[in-house]
């Protein structure tokens, strides 16, 4: 009996990477269950899904094993039957990625996620748009994939801090349109501790954000930098295009961190512990696990 999801045969090229897929497949998935990727995996997820298991073994043994019989089946020359298991892990490990974007993101279980779409693309590679049910699996996959491709972003990119120490434990997320934020800075003026992160509200705040960086590197002080870039009426016209971009991405990354705190409101002050006079020392974004955010 064949399966459904694909015709009988397979060009030996695509046979041969799904077989170099799914062999590097297993052996990440035995390093992992070994716990020598530990230090790889670099995101919250990775503690919390530590451990995880199924009929009393780890998903690591798990995912080592499927990638054998894949890799198994194809050397036999078992196309159908290898189809349809690559089918079947995808299909599980869209449903892992679902369940990790509701929750936390382990950058070593995407990581195997994508070696298994890899062998699943060999194994279907020039079938998989005339295929129904390949074309479904891969759509689920990808659409499951997403958010956490955004939380790993989001949890390893450091935002771009337009004033104070790199290495200040306290943010302030504000916005040069925004009354509460210029109040805020004005009341931690004379705080040399505390790291100011621009997030624009609209597309004026992006014109603003470049006058109030120039006002800043020229040493006026930020809440006056910010009140000036609110008066200006005239804006520059002098960037390339490639500052432009580099500013927009560098606030979007910045909004990106903003939102990962769950508010909607600025200004948004995050700590962890708290700042010396000697020598700051701050954990990554991704670590802060205090905020307090000072109303509107």
């Amino acid at each position: 009996m064949h399966s459904s999801l694909s015709p009988r045969t397979t060009p030996d090229t695509n046979r041969r990477l799904a077989i170099l897929s799914s062999l590097a497949g297993a052996l990440f998935c035995v390093l992992a269950a070994l716990g020598l990727l530990d230090a790889a995996c670099v995101t919250s997820g990775c503690a919390v899904f530590k451990g995880t298991a199924f009929l009393g073994l780890s998903l690591w043994w798990w995912g080592a094993a499927c990638f054998l019989a894949i890799a198994g089946l194809c050397i036999m020359r078992l196309f159908p039957a290898a189809r349809l298991l690559t089918a079947l892990a995808v299909s599980v490990d869209a449903f892992l990625l679902g369940w990790m974007a509701l929750s936390a993101t382990c950058t070593n279980c995407v990581l195997a996620g994508g070696l298994f779409a890899l062998t699943f693309l060999c194994l279907f590679l020039g079938r998989i748009q005339q295929n129904a049910k390949a074309l479904a699996i891969a759509v689920a996959w990808l659409v499951a994939l997403s958010p956490n491709l955004v939380t790993i972003a989001q949890e390893r990119i450091d935002p771009w801090i337009l004033a104070g120490p790199e290495a200040s434990p306290v943010h302030l997320y504000f916005s040069p349109s925004c009354p509460a934020c210029r109040k805020a800075l004005a009341d931690l003026a004379s705080n040399p501790g505390v790291a100011y992160i621009p997030v624009p509200k609209n597309g004026g705040d992006v014109l603003r954000t470049v006058l109030v960086a120039r006002a800043v590197d020229a040493g006026t002080p930020l809440p006056k930098a910010v009140d000036d870039a609110l008066a200006a009426t005239t804006f520059p016209d002098d960037l390339s295009t490639w500052d432009t971009l580099g500013l927009r991405l560098r606030l979007f990354f910045n909004t990106m961190q903003f939102k990962r705190f769950g508010s909607h409101n600025l200004p948004l002050m995050t700590t962890t512990g708290w700042y010396s006079s000697d020598a700051p020392k701050a954990q990554p974004e991704h670590q802060k696990m205090e905020q307090a955010q000072i109303a509107p």
